[in-house]
């Protein structure tokens, strides 16, 4: 879990699961209710179930109740049982209620997995599968042809002749370097697929829209601009952070998105869901599903790629192997005949 946890950090820029989700939960809810921060995170402290937890939440209701500001409390590395997003949220200039709804309706509730480890499952046992397979020809199939071919002076073509030589140097070697070959095609084929999809771009866009729902229409520019941090939004960050501060200081959207980069479509929906009333606009909603939908696409023709690409590259491996051990056949009758 830990080497998919990782390769989601690196390919598909997924923040890791925070380690207590029930009672960051607990704790959006209560805000999002209209506690106070400092009564929340008392509530907290009693009710949860994990020590590290109730410490934590504590030594937050007593500072935040001596007069403390929320930036200070939580800027500390005694705050790390919460995760990074979490306590930007909670150190951010919003009401308590609003932080409650970040948490609660937006972390929480749009929560998407992209089923990553079943797409993993199948390339790393045929990785596995693969190596044990030619690790078991390297160790007493080739060696022996190695020496029959010495013994009887059989000449073969070159490519068998290099494939034997192999058995006479360290196996791991010719081991670390099939790994790391189908290691880097993985990589490339993702990297390749999140540039030709704009994997990470729709993420971002989704994710936006999907906070922006959850808001009321008065604080939904001021979270568009303090939001904008590269662990909520990895791969748009300093677009979105220009273009609220260019509506802010009056742009109109469609233009201030050409000016960031960004999507004609994605300016389209926030022009209009800036606006719309409501504490879960419709169109908002409507739009991160409809980019969630795409991001989903994406996704899903990433895992076929992989999975292709696993396919020919030990189709390649072993049809290499069974051409050799065929030419060596040919090459020991012939000189048995001979």
């Amino acid at each position: 879990m830990a080497a998919v946890d990782l390769f989601k950090r690196l390919f598909f820029q997924q923040s890791p699961l925070w380690q207590y989700p029930e009672s960051v939960m607990q704790l959006g809810m209560l805000l999002r209710g209209g506690m106070p921060l400092a009564e929340a995170f008392y509530r907290l402290s009693q009710s949860s179930a994990h020590q590290r937890v109730k410490s934590t939440a504590g030594l937050v209701a007593r500072r935040l109740s001596s007069g403390e500001g929320c930036d200070k409390v939580f800027a500390g590395s005694d705050m790390a049982v919460f995760s990074p997003s979490i306590r930007y949220i909670l150190a951010a200039p919003f009401s308590d209620v609003t932080k409650g709804r970040l948490i609660a309706d937006w972390k929480f509730r749009h929560k998407n997995e992209f089923r990553l480890e079943s797409a993993l499952f199948y390339p790393l046992q045929s990785l596995f599968i693969g190596v044990m397979t030619s690790l078991s020809l390297f160790i007493f199939v080739f060696p022996q042809m190695r020496e029959i071919f010495l013994g009887l002076e059989v000449k073969t073509t070159p490519f068998v002749s290099w494939l034997l030589d192999m058995c006479g140097e360290p196996s791991l070697v010719w081991h670390a370097l099939f790994i790391a070959m189908f290691v880097a095609l993985l990589s490339v084929v993702v990297v390749l697929t999140r540039r030709l999809t704009r994997f990470p771009q729709k993420i971002d866009e989704m994710n936006l829209l999907r906070m922006l729902a959850v808001l009321p229409a008065e604080e939904r520019l001021k979270a568009f601009d303090v939001m904008s941090v590269r662990h909520n939004f990895p791969a748009l960050h300093n677009r979105f952070r220009m273009l609220a501060r260019a509506i802010s200081s009056g742009g109109d959207a469609a233009t201030s998105s050409r000016d960031a980069g960004l999507d004609d479509m994605l300016a389209w929906f926030l022009a209009l869901g800036l606006l719309e009333e409501g504490s879960e606009p419709k169109l908002l909603l409507q739009a991160g599903d409809y980019l969630n939908a795409s991001v989903e696409s994406s996704a899903d023709k990433t895992i076929s790629l992989i999975e292709v690409s696993s396919v020919l590259f030990q189709a390649i491996v072993f049809g290499s192997m069974a051409y050799a051990l065929v030419q060596m056949m040919i090459s020991m009758t012939q000189g048995i005949a001979l």
